[in-house]
């Protein structure tokens, strides 16, 4: 996502790629919302990567991820 995003940005600046330690550095954690059924949701600060918006993650306890998208 971080990448599509990244590519939709239409400034004149030229970018450089963003690498995955890039990214991991910029992104702190805001909330974690557990649910019964074993479902969570992370939510994350953008580290100003996607102009404030914050990073949603789901998925379940289990070890299967969900989704991942940019809300905000």
């Amino acid at each position: 996502l971080a990448k599509d995003w990244q590519a939709q940005d239409d400034s004149s600046e030229t970018q450089e790629e963003l690498t995955l330690d890039q990214f991991m550095s910029r992104i702190s954690l805001e909330s974690l919302h557990a649910y019964p059924d074993g479902e969570f949701e992370v939510y994350c600060h953008d580290g100003d990567l996607f102009w404030g918006h914050v990073i949603i993650v789901s998925g379940n306890i289990n070890g299967t991820f969900q989704d991942a998208h940019i809300a905000g």
